[in-house]
């Protein structure tokens, strides 16, 4: 006996079933009792149920060796015996309504029925053998049979084990720690799955301990008067060491009392996070500016605890692509297969993503998108569709506020999950069923249109030109335009329209192209043309389904065919069925009418529409065209939501699609095209890219919304809604994996009996040999496989089967020869994942393990020339539909070419070639000027000669292309736009000898160096700060600053054992920290110290601007950093000694400006004016053209402007426009803050301050003190005049 689980050995049942109880029961989803015998394969949904079958089919494993004689002490019985024996023959005395003593030892229990007799034992007895049975002698040696012999199973009696350990005390197999963890584990379900208030639990925890507090001192009293009585003393230490034990072994009393583990709400989370692997999720800010944040769980992380969950690693597969040349997953999709990362032969995970946004409290309330949400969820492609369709599978990754995210852009609301899905394309994550890390990436994004086209950078409106994010079509040409016409977007394209978006610097869309997707712009192996996969949720089911048949259903209204009232009643008074029942659509309003839909969502639409024929289709006369625009549109749902493609699926898909589109427009000419009408023209073309969209469709994805709001909804709370939202969701999922709940077993098996291979049928034999090489005995269950078959509308077949035939062939010769079927015809299946919708049967795996609904699709109805007149539209009055694999009314399949990545322009170190360089599009008179030129030079070899004017607009729009990516392009780069620019128009190549671009490439340099100065006048940062040195210095490109200000380490090496690249990644890990809302502040410390000599390098040599540098070091203007920044350079304690110096100093100086009042007035006046003068209204005022400041910010009221110092409500540091610090306690602490920040940045003093900053560091710091100025020394010198 083991249990399969965790290979945990008890000693007898009852001991297995507490084990369950502790490590393996399952939640408010149901429990799982496996059989623990090894060749068993039954499970049970309760204890009762397992503990019959042991008995039933396992008591042969429980036998002993008989050594025992047996006396009855109420007749002359006297045998050698088994027990089962001798309790018969007891049995045989209470159903002759005799009374019996207990047999055992010590108990003298009065008996006198036969289910008293078989309680009593099991409960009192269970662990005795049949030498503690009074009447038992043992025998001598050789006077008896020692044969087997089997005891006797009533009523849940388990009998002794054949283990050794069989009499050791239960506790041994499991201790205080495992009841412990089991409370736990009720009381996180409680917060995280029912929704229980932090508050709520914590007044049960206390209840609930006074109520087992109570009830173990009642307890202790009763075995007290019972030691009493029977003579043992009160005080004696037996009954102080049972009193003890007796409350030692209580894990409520144990972990609730006061100082217990679980006792207040903060034990509790750090017993939570110890016990449970809780991810929790960080809370990162926008902008170090504002208080704004989001939250994010880690991906990388959270792929790590996953795959450490066994039973999660062992359902990844990572080839799914269909070997018969179907589409049967997303990896047979082109896309998937030109993915240059995804497309490797070895092993990579496939992250699918979902963005959506959702209103957590009531939106048609007062909070009306106060909370509304922005979510990214994913999920791990490599799971098989009925695995990661499971919500537990859905994995939270980023959650923020709606207006949070519209403000401040995808960009930043995602630089943590970029940066995560980085690492794992190039570093990867460990993979220990492989042994081995394997990469991944981003495969696609599934959203709704408005979702999809706002994260990929198209425009969001969808009454614009361009609303089509797979095509460049015209919204006027969508209704005349056949679909193998449209104009598919590319990747290269799409990045030129980026560039001439970039490049023009206008708002206007291009082409539909409104900004540049977030994902691709961090990601290498992602692009917005091959990651967006359509929605059919959104597309049919919330919207061309309940349009069209709003549409419809009004016309035959109209046309007499029945009333509004007559279609409300036949929706209402239908026999639904099984699923059906609780999808069942809703009665349709007049006015559903006049909106041009019938609502409902999406469930109840699928359900009106795939019934409607059984509905209503006995009162709609033949070649009814609003009819048939339904029974189109009800095949073309059909063929979106299968789970597999053929070829000619898609080309009849095609057609079909093209035809009810015509029919449409031919019905219903005032009717028009939406949007979703063309994105579903793009199917068949998309599923060839992306594989069955029914599998990454958002049903399962809005599902998740749900616990959100239920969240929100129970707790109440608002305070910090994203991380409530984000800790609650993490507990929960620790709360799954830990109860091991991810994929729970909804199979049970009650019957099954073991049988040898060799005397099954040669069938299931052979599938069973060929799946299991080695295995010469399995377990066969009489209802294994219930099977629902629907033949035709009035027969419907009840089909039990042995087992799970091993092809889909042999199901279908299994049903011929059971239910007498004749002809061809294939099936389909009523698949769980999809909402049990009817799916084309390809692989038996498809089918679910216990039972399935199947529909014949008989292929035996030939289609006429026209697909309109398709036998599907008429199911109502026929017993079979066309089938979906056969059927085809066109050879003709649209083929694209493998999509190219398109390489951008060269990084700083890379070369780029012409042909990879791409030239902007020019002025429309330029450009006509050009194709004129390019055809006579094609034809007569003659270039043109073009104006000054036309050359300046060539030559200027060519300069800001280069400048949107380097604004100090090299002579190789220069020449490689000059050669691109006369291979894409030959006209312009040069005669005489020489490259041809000879003269374009003196003209571009000269344009770039007046564009640069034109930039660096307009105050460009970039250009600005690496402004060239005077002409007595013209050798030198850039000035390099020396140490000047008595620096100890300006310039110091790295340390041992560390490099450039090394040093780069430990501040890309600081510079994410410092993201989060709280930060490990031990951590930035030590980093920076060990990063100080990489950053004295870049603020040095490189000269980086302030802003620059914030980006890049963001902690080196934290105030604490400054400080232990300003000791590095200078090992001079910047506060300590500042604030010594100056309260030394200040009475001397108070002394020296009072004898030169008139003199030191004056001067502090003129220092003070440009501060009266600035306006504090907006930041943008008051930080302009200032290089160096500190800012105060004043009581600015009535009560204020009379007071000689108005009150001081905040001081800031400006550097280079910018504020850098802020929140400053007092003047000098922002003047040392000052000092130190000129030291960090490696900044000159402002001239017109010079000897201000000059006295503070020589004189106040002491710093390089020897070498003063004249102006500084006289101070020096009065000032110490005064200190005598």
């Amino acid at each position: 006996m083991q249990c399969k689980h965790c290979k945990f050995a008890p000693s007898d049942v009852t001991t297995l079933l507490n084990h369950y109880r502790l490590k393996h029961a399952q939640g408010h989803q149901g429990k799982n009792w496996t059989c623990p015998y090894s060749d068993c394969v039954c499970n049970f949904r309760t204890s009762g149920t397992l503990k019959s079958h042991i008995a039933r089919n396992h008591v042969e494993r429980k036998s002993i060796t008989i050594t025992s004689t047996f006396k009855c002490d109420y007749c002359s019985f006297l045998s050698t015996c088994s027990a089962l024996d001798f309790f018969t023959h007891l049995r045989g005395h209470l159903r002759n309504g005799e009374e019996v003593t207990c047999p055992f030892v010590g108990c003298y229990h009065k008996i006198n029925s036969v289910a008293n007799f078989n309680i009593h034992k099991c409960r009192k007895h269970k662990n005795h053998t049949d030498t503690d049975i009074k009447s038992a002698a043992p025998l001598e040696a050789g006077s008896a049979d020692t044969g087997c012999h089997d005891y006797d199973f009533h009523d849940g009696d388990e009998g002794p084990s054949m283990h050794p350990e069989a009499d050791e005390p239960f506790a041994e197999n499991f201790d205080i720690d495992a009841l412990e963890h089991k409370l736990a584990s009720l009381f996180l379900s409680m917060q995280t799955v029912l929704h229980v208030t932090k508050s709520a639990t914590q007044k049960i925890i206390l209840d609930l301990y006074d109520i087992e507090k109570l009830a173990n001192e009642l307890a202790v009293k009763k075995i007290t008067d019972i030691c009493t009585k029977h003579g043992i003393d009160k005080d004696s230490e037996i009954l102080q060491e049972i009193t003890g034990a007796l409350f030692e072994c209580n894990p409520i009393i144990q972990t609730t009392s006061e100082r217990g583990r679980l006792s207040t709400q903060y034990r509790r989370d750090l017993y939570f996070q110890e016990h449970f692997s809780i991810l929790k999720p960080t809370e990162y800010l926008y902008d170090r500016t504002c208080k704004e944040s989001f939250i994010y769980v880690p991906i990388n992380d959270t792929l790590n605890n996953m795959l450490c969950n066994v039973d999660f690693v062992d359902k990844i597969v990572f080839n799914q692509s269909s070997t018969s040349g179907q589409l049967n997953s997303f990896q047979d999709g082109h896309f998937y297969k030109a993915n240059a990362l995804l497309c490797e032969e070895d092993p990579k995970m496939s992250l699918g993503l979902y963005i959506d946004e959702f209103e957590v409290c009531n939106p048609l309330g007062t909070s009306k998108k106060e909370h509304k949400i922005v979510a990214m969820y994913w999920v791990l492609l490599n799971l098989l569709p009925k695995y990661r369709s499971s919500l537990t599978s859905i994995q939270l990754a980023v959650l923020g506020k709606s207006d949070d995210v519209h403000n401040f852009g995808y960009e930043k609301f995602l630089s943590p999950l970029t940066r995560d899905i980085q690492l794992l394309e190039q570093n990867g994550v460990f993979v220990p069923r492989l042994n081995q890390n394997v990469k991944g990436t981003v495969f696609c994004v599934c959203a709704d249109n408005l979702g999809a086209n706002s994260l990929a950078g198209f425009v969001e409106c969808f009454s614009a030109t361009n609303y089509c994010r797979f095509c460049v079509i015209d919204k006027k040409d969508v209704k005349s335009t056949r679909i193998r016409d449209f104009k598919l977007r590319t990747i290269e394209e799409h990045n030129s329209h980026v560039e001439m978006l970039q490049s023009s610097g206008s708002m206007h869309p291009v082409f539909g192209v409104k900004r540049e997707c977030a994902l691709s712009k961090a990601l290498s192996y992602f692009h917005p043309v091959t990651g967006f996969p359509p929605d059919v949720l959104h597309d049919l089911f919330e919207g061309i389904v309940p349009e069209e048949l709003a549409v419809c259903l009004q016309a035959l209204i109209a046309k007499g065919l029945f009333t509004h009232d007559e279609l409300n009643k036949y929706i209402k008074t239908f026999p639904y069925q099984g699923p059906d029942k609780v999808n069942k659509p809703k009665i349709i309003a007049k006015s559903c009418f006049k909106k041009g839909t019938i609502g409902g969502n999406a469930h109840e639409n699928w359900t009106l529409l795939r019934l409607l024929p059984l509905i209503i289709g006995h009162r709609i006369p033949e070649n009814e065209p609003c009819w048939e625009i339904l029974m189109d549109l009800k095949v073309i749902v059909e063929l979106a939501v299968c789970a597999a493609f053929s070829e000619e699926t898609l080309s009849y898909m095609t057609s079909l699609i093209n035809d009810h589109r015509h029919l449409v427009i031919e019905t219903f000419p005032d009717f028009s095209i939406r949007p979703k009408h063309h994105f579903v023209d793009h199917y068949p073309h998309l599923i060839h890219c992306f594989g069955p969209l029914v599998s990454l469709w958002t049903m399962r994805f809005e599902a998740k919304h749900s616990y959100f709001k239920k969240v929100v909804h129970d707790t109440q709370n608002f305070k910090n809604v994203l991380l409530t939202l984000g800790t609650k969701h993490q507990e929960m999922q620790a709360y799954y994996s830990d109860r091991g709940e991810l994929f729970w077993q909804s199979v049970y098996i009650e019957n099954a009996e073991p049988f040898s291979t060799c005397n099954l049928d040669e069938t299931l034999r052979s599938a069973v040999e060929k799946k299991y090489p080695n295995t010469d005995s399995v377990s066969v269950s009489s209802d294994v496989m219930l099977l629902r078959v629907y033949i035709s509308p009035d027969n419907i077949r009840r089909v039990k089967l042995p087992g799970l035939p091993e092809s889909v062939d042999r199901l279908k010769n299994i049903l011929r020869e059971m239910l007498g079927l004749e002809g061809g015809f294939s099936l389909q299946f009523e698949d769980p994942d999809f909402g049990n919708a009817l799916c084309n049967l390809h692989s038996i795996d498809e089918l679910p393990a216990d039972k399935s609904v199947l529909k014949v699709v008989w292929d035996n109805i030939a289609l006429s020339d026209s697909p309109t007149q398709s036998p599907a539209r008429y199911m109502s009055d026929t017993s079979s539909v066309t089938s979906l694999d056969t059927a085809s009314t066109s050879s003709h399949s649209d083929t694209l070419g493998s999509p190219t990545f398109y390489r951008k322009l060269k990084t700083a170190k890379d070369l780029p070639s012409p042909g990879s360089i791409q030239i902007p599009t020019f002025s429309l008179d330029v450009e006509l000027r050009l194709k004129q030129g390019n055809e006579i030079y094609r034809q007569t070899k003659t270039p043109i000669a073009p104006s000054r004017e036309m050359k300046s607009a060539i030559c200027t729009a060519i300069v800001e292309s280069i400048f949107a990516t380097d604004c100090y392009p090299d002579k190789a780069d220069m020449k490689c736009y000059a050669a691109a620019l006369v291979t894409k128009h030959p006209c312009l190549t040069e005669d005489g000898p020489g490259t041809g671009y000879d003269g374009w490439l003196v003209s571009l340099w000269f344009k770039v160096g007046n564009y640069r100065n034109k930039l660096r006048k307009a105050g460009h940062a970039e250009v600005s700060v690496n402004k060239k040195k005077a002409d007595s210095e013209e050798g030198m490109k850039f000035r390099l600053k020396k140490a000047r200000r008595a620096e100890v380490n300006f310039l110091p090496p790295h340390a041992e054992g560390q490099s450039h690249e090394s040093l780069d990644d430990l501040r890309l890990q600081m510079t994410k920290e410092t993201e989060k809302k709280i930060f490990d502040a031990n951590f930035i410390k030590d980093t920076m110290a060990v990063t100080f000599s990489l950053r004295r390098r870049e603020v040095v040599e490189i000269q980086p601007l302030v802003q620059v540098l914030r980006d890049r070091w963001p902690a080196l203007f934290h105030k604490d950093e400054i400080c232990r920044e300003f000791f590095r350079i200078t090992q001079i304690d910047l506060m300590t000694s500042f604030r010594s110096s100056l309260e030394k100093f200040t009475p001397a100086l108070l002394k020296y400006y009072r004898k030169k009042k008139e003199h030191a007035g004056s001067e502090l006046t003129t220092l003070l004016a440009p501060l009266d003068d600035q306006d504090t209204d907006a930041e943008e005022t008051y930080t302009k053209g200032v290089k160096i400041s500190i800012l105060s910010v004043l009581e600015d009221d009535g009560v204020a402007a009379r007071r000689s110092l108005p009150n001081v409500l905040n001081i800031a540091i400006i550097l280079e426009e910018a504020v850098v610090l802020k929140d400053i306690k007092d003047l000098p602490s922002a003047v040392g803050y000052l000092i130190g920040l000129l030291y960090a940045c490696n900044m000159e003093y402002p001239k017109e301050l010079r000897y201000t900053f000059e006295v503070i560091q020589k004189v106040f710091l002491e710093l390089d003190a020897q070498d003063c100025s004249a102006r500084a020394l006289s101070l020096r010198r009065k000032i110490f005049e005064f200190l005598r």
